[in-house]
């Protein structure tokens, strides 16, 4: 009898850790084919350019508070709007030499390859082969671009709140402060 409980308990933990281990064991990761072909149905490139276009305003804003920032004023003139329109360039020009990169690419392709299934790829393709699918990943890219500028703004505005702003740079000179003293 004692046995039969042992064998019965031996059946259940291997039943057990089959059905846990199955679905790991007959997910394949991703071909290079699959994720080249996810790549171009999702139009990374194109969702990349037209993302570093819609950054400008922002980095318009940064380079201003930059400029006003280092030299300690509330508005700018002419020659300051003017640097700050270089420095907004400058950032435009990096973000896309940047995501222009092949390296860029390799990294998506990697993050593809640790996210994705082989099967969840092909399912992911699938449906972007559908027109829906197309409309879908076309208004994600819009929806990211605008969750970002309206959590950016968000940011600012929690900022503008003279509490919530003493708190930060407090906790934020408290940071800073042990690497002051060197």
């Amino acid at each position: 009898m004692k046995q039969s409980i042992q064998k019965l308990i031996g059946s259940a933990v291997l039943l057990t850790a089959s059905i846990f281990t199955t679905p790991c064991a007959y997910s394949a990761p991703m071909k290079d084919e699959t994720i080249n072909k996810m790549m171009e149905l999702s139009n990374i490139k194109a969702v990349l350019k037209e993302t570093t276009k819609e950054l400008k305003p922002m980095f318009d804003e940064q380079a201003i508070k930059i400029i006003k920032n280092t030299l300690q004023v509330e508005t700018l003139d002419a020659k300051q709007q003017d640097a700050a329109n270089k420095i907004s360039n400058l950032m435009s020009k990096m973000t896309s030499e940047i995501t222009e990169d092949p390296k860029f690419y390799e990294m998506i392709k990697s993050s593809y390859r640790n996210t994705f299934t082989e099967d969840e790829a092909l399912a992911n393709i699938a449906f972007l082969e559908t027109p829906i699918g197309q409309s879908i990943n076309k208004k994600s890219v819009n929806l990211m671009a605008d969750l970002v500028n309206k959590s950016q703004a968000m940011s600012e505005q929690a900022l503008q709140d003279p509490n919530k702003r003493e708190k930060f740079l407090e906790e934020f000179n408290t940071i800073l402060k042990p690497l002051l003293k060197d």
